[in-house]
């Protein structure tokens, strides 16, 4: 460890000028440097081929290793993705790493009495078809991880036939998340397109608020009377309750009770005030302020990595969030026109592998 020390307290100037004089078969000029090149080379040489292989790979894989870790926790990459991209990238870098390491240190040896280390004819063989193990095996997994992820989202026997409806629905998680398409594309009475999904859920067209979700139940509750409801406004979630507006009227419903339609009137959000906090197994929000454009929002919990905090008006699939480290944040940039729902999660972060999460704590905050 030590003359490895010394080598590298030589900088890139002085270890540059040794290789390019090493080339040209000339020992440096200052024998402290030259003395430090020469032990470098013998230790080096010293060691097989296959040791001077795996600290390369070592050195470089550590670094690669929080790169990729952290990569891997802010894009959400599956853990074989991670693992299989690191050992692509690190194990050609190793490896060319460690053969220019090791020519220069022959070519140092070279000029003293100390003969390198021998070379045997099936090292080499065993070091290029170890490497191309090596990457063979990481491509194979990296091209399955990939595979399993495109057939996760993709891997229907069809697809929504609608553009606006597929957009949506991939954009949501595709199969894994949503189900696959469920029969033939139909319309509404209204002749807007829609897709029934195998999980219970159906995507609509609606004009009103574009490509809207909702239990199939809900779906046929309010086929059954469009010519009277029209087209839903707004809808999302109320605590334990779903709610869906139309211009005179709504429907709610929850996992304990069926869709119910209440005529003359629409759903107002209940769950608008922060607290109390009893759920300690979810973060809890204490405060919520709004500015118009802006929603300030404080919340409470016990240790965790991050908290992601996310934001949507009522009826909209999928909503913007951010990844925060505090227990505070405020949403800028909102139409004070709108009510928007504001949730958070927390979250622990684990190493190459995907965060693992706590339900939400949400809240309707009303226009400005």
């Amino acid at each position: 460890m030590g003359v490895q020390l010394a080598w590298w307290q030589l900088g890139f100037g002085r270890r540059r000028a040794v290789r390019r004089l090493a080339i040209r078969q000339l020992p440096h000029p200052d024998p402290v440097v030259a003395g430090v090149a020469l032990r470098w080379a013998q230790q080096l040489l010293s060691a097989p081929w296959w040791w001077r292989l795996v600290k390369a790979f070592i050195g470089i894989g550590l670094a690669g290793l929080a790169v990729v870790s952290t990569v891997g926790v802010l894009l959400g990459l599956h853990v074989l993705y991670a693992i299989s991209a690191s050992v692509l990238v690190v194990q050609p870098v190793a490896t060319v790493l460690t053969w220019r390491q090791t020519r220069l240190a022959r070519r140092l040896v070279a000029r003293t009495p100390l003969p390198p280390r021998p070379r045997r004819g099936w090292g080499t063989a065993l070091r290029f078809g170890g490497s191309l193990l090596a990457v063979v095996v990481a491509g194979s997994v990296l091209a399955t991880a990939w595979w399993d992820n495109h057939q996760g989202v993709y891997g229907c026997t069809r697809l929504p036939a609608d553009p606006r409806i597929r957009e949506a629905w991939i954009a949501n998680g595709g199969r894994d998340k949503k189900g696959c398409p469920l029969g033939e594309p139909g319309r509404t009475a209204a002749g807007e397109p829609f897709e029934r999904l195998d999980f219970g859920e159906v995507f609509v067209v609606v004009p009103t608020i574009g490509v809207t979700e909702m239990p199939l139940p809900v779906f046929d509750t309010w086929q059954r009377s469009a010519n009277e409801l029209g087209y839903p406004t707004d809808g999302d979630f109320d605590g334990p309750v779903s709610y869906l507006n139309f211009p005179g009227a709504h429907l709610h419903w929850s996992t304990m009770d069926p869709v119910q339609v209440v005529r003359g009137s629409r759903y107002v959000p209940r769950h608008t005030a922060p607290g109390p906090c009893t759920d300690l197994t979810v973060p809890c929000f204490t405060s919520v302020r709004r500015d118009r454009d802006r929603i300030e929002v404080r919340w409470q919990f016990g240790h965790a990595d991050a908290f992601n905090i996310s934001w949507k008006t009522p009826g909209a699939i999928g909503a913007d969030g951010r990844e925060v480290a505090g227990y505070r944040f405020t949403v800028t940039g909102l139409d004070p026109a709108h009510g928007y729902y504001v949730s958070v999660q927390a979250c622990r972060k684990r190493l190459l592998r995907t965060s693992r999460c706590t339900g939400y704590d949400g809240i309707y905050v009303p226009p400005a």
